[in-house]
């Protein structure tokens, strides 16, 4: 390598890979934390380079010519090394996609659409490039399994995306791989690199979760539940990992001082099993809403109560098997946390529409993933079961029923003003007295809580349709402000006329993404979407749930004396 970026890239790479601080690594030019990448960097992206290439132009240079080796298995440390630096763009494409220059100037609807994830800012490209954490060469294990030479075709198992890190003329691509639950790997050539699963998952939860494509989808049911690991697909082989591990600080931070006692969480997603179901209507290229079931019992399978409600407002619900009320209460958030991050990478998912909900003990669950993650949750519908942070008195003389959680405060309070709860429950219910009472002392103090009273109900799911009812309820914010979009996006496009030039057309795209008028714009600018790839293997039959059972082990404590 003559040129001396080349050669600390190399040495950088050797350091960051032993351990060594940013700080000491020679030559980096650090940004400060948040700072966003130039828009203006000179990047010659008109053609490929070898996944394994150590550094030199790649701009202009045919596939198959001036191609550079390492002279060591050092590739993917230099490429990571070279994240670091102030100049250098650091992007994450679907597997297989070639950059283009003009891509980069796309709104970011279109962008996605060809194939561009997202760009990472500074303090996510540092934050990617310090998730080394042991490296191996092709033939041996580096947290993965073996996967032959290259590791690098878009057609790999696992293969979830590209890196692209561009510095002036330098261009590196290094292949992500997420070979199993909760791990991920860095692979180029034959150099290959396990990455922190926490700095992974949160990254590419910042860009939006979905690395999918938007062709119609192969292999999936609709209509009717399966097992999300027995349906793979390219972008998500198996079941994937909120970014944080539910600690015992963060429980505290969550829910405060709380009755319901923390336990250590066991992150072995691999042994996990996850239900989802999607409906007859989903599309990728309209983002869908998300329901979270949390069930009482160990099934996991969303209810046939749910149904009509997800197919009547297009949403897809997922929900854990074995998370029912035998198990702690840290294990099952950190399991509903989980069902998000598999949801959100597997599938086009509108973060703003994405609720909570669960029957008798997993009804007060919701309540505390409510309550706990209002950033997460726009809203929660418990069923025959409701938690809440203050002792709520039962009419009879200083008795009450106690509360399980602290009120959230700050910005957490504020937030959670905003975010729907909508129990449901019946006067044959064992918990109707401490539920009636409950969600009109929550509505006094300013939050938006509506009980749905359904006559002669018990402890069972309700009827279809009043569930129908709850969640276009906790819904409709969301839903009104996307038909908003669609409107405006509609009438803009109209007065644009048949003859509009590609600039106008994109800025539809921009100002109202993932709307039927920017896909329009899209495709009258001359973009559109490819084809998605095969499924990894074709999906096991998953017979629907049987009718829905009437849980127990899921009674609100009794009336407490007067404290």
């Amino acid at each position: 390598m003559n040129d001396p970026r080349g050669v600390i890239a190399a040495v950088m790479g050797v350091l960051v890979l032993l351990g060594v601080p940013a700080g000491a690594s020679p030559g980096a030019d650090h940004a400060s934390a948040g700072e966003a990448r130039p828009a203006d960097a000179a990047v010659g992206v008109g053609a490929a380079v070898d996944v394994g290439a150590a550094g030199g132009s790649a701009a202009g240079v045919p596939a198959g010519q001036g191609r550079q080796r390492p002279g060591r298995a050092d590739a993917v440390g230099a490429a990571l090394a070279l994240a670091r630096g102030r100049a250098a763009r650091v992007l994450i494409t679907r597997p297989g996609v070639q950059l283009r220059e003009d891509l980069l100037a796309l709104p970011p609807m279109a962008q996605r659409v060809a194939g561009v994830i997202g760009e990472l800012t500074g303090a996510q490209a540092r934050l990617v490039a310090g998730a080394a954490q042991r490296r191996g060469a092709a033939g041996q294990r580096a947290g993965g399994e073996d996967r032959g030479e290259d590791g690098g075709d878009a057609g790999d198992a696992g293969h979830i995306g590209d890196l692209w890190v561009l510095s002036g003329a330098d261009q590196r691509r290094v292949a992500l791989h997420a070979p199993a639950a909760g791990r991920y790997e860095a692979r180029a050539g034959a150099d290959r690199s396990a990455l922190r699963a926490s700095a992974i998952a949160a990254v590419l939860m910042e860009l939006g979760g979905y690395v999918g494509g938007f062709g119609p989808g192969a292999g999936e049911p609709r209509g009717r539940a399966f097992d999300v690991a027995m349906a793979p697909v390219s972008h998500a082989p198996g079941l994937v990992e909120w970014p944080e591990t539910l600690t015992a600080s963060e429980y505290s931070k969550r829910l405060g001082k709380s009755r319901l006692r923390f336990e250590a969480v066991t992150r072995r997603l691999q042994s996990e099993r996850m239900w989802a179901r999607l409906p007859a209507s989903y599309d990728p290229k309209s983002p869908a809403g998300l329901l979270v079931w949390v069930d009482a019992s160990p099934s996991g399978k969303p209810p046939a109560a749910l149904h009509p409600a997800l197919d009547a407002l297009g949403f897809i619900a997922i929900g854990a098997e074995r998370s029912g009320n035998d198990r702690h209460v840290s294990e099952r958030m950190q399991l509903a946390l989980d069902a998000v991050a598999t949801a959100q990478r597997r599938w086009h998912i509108d973060p703003r529409r994405v609720y909570v909900t669960g029957i008798s003990g997993g009804g007060k669950m919701t309540t505390l993933l409510w309550a706990g993650y209002p950033e997460v949750f726009a809203g929660a519908l418990p069923i025959v079961g409701l938690s809440a942070f203050a002792d709520t008195p039962t009419g009879e003389g200083g008795r009450f029923w106690p509360a399980e959680f602290e009120r959230p405060s700050g910005r957490a309070w504020q937030l959670l003003k905003t975010r729907r709860l909508g129990p449901v429950t019946g006067p044959a219910d064992f918990n109707y007295a401490p539920m009636k009472a409950m969600a009109p002392e929550m509505a006094r103090l300013g939050l938006e809580v509506r009980l749905f009273d359904v006559p002669g109900m018990g402890h069972t799911m309700p009827p279809p349709a009043t569930f129908v009812e709850q969640l276009m309820w906790a819904d409709e914010p969301a839903r009104s402000e996307r038909q908003r979009g669609i409107d405006e996006a509609r009438g803009a496009l109209g007065a644009l006329g048949p003859s509009a030039g590609r600039d106008a057309l994109l800025d539809i795209v921009r100002r109202w993404p993932w709307t039927p008028a920017a896909w329009e714009a899209l495709e009258r600018a001359g973009l559109s979407a490819g084809p998605d790839p095969a499924p990894a293997r074709a999906p096991a039959p998953a017979p629907d749930p049987a009718p829905d059972p009437a849980p127990g082990g899921g009674a609100n404590p009794g009336p407490q004396a007067g404290r």
